[in-house]
């Protein structure tokens, strides 16, 4: 459903379904990529930035108002803890 409701062209990818305010991210973006490597799924997505050092810039692939975008977002010190988080609230059915 996730799929029809945004257009996506993908099989696969992430939904942003909570964003810092001024976030390169924003919220109902689906991040399809980070550095070349697919995102399938949530764990997927969590795995790369548990590897990625703090301050690292990172290009991101996202699906956005209905086309792929390429952006850049920096890795700071609670990005994976928001990931783990909402990864956690999705499991508790708190995202529709």
């Amino acid at each position: 459903q996730t799929r029809e409701r945004f257009k996506l062209e993908q099989p696969h990818g992430v939904r942003v379904v909570e964003a810092k305010k001024n976030s390169t991210l924003r919220v109902d973006d689906i991040v399809l990529s980070v550095d070349g490597a697919i995102v399938s799924d949530a764990a997927q997505y969590s795995e790369i930035l548990s590897r990625t050092v703090v301050g690292t810039d990172l290009s991101v692939g996202v699906w956005r108002n209905g086309q792929e975008q390429a952006i850049t977002i920096k890795a700071d010190a609670s990005l994976l803890d928001r990931v783990e988080q909402g990864i956690g609230r999705a499991k508790r059915g708190e995202f529709k």
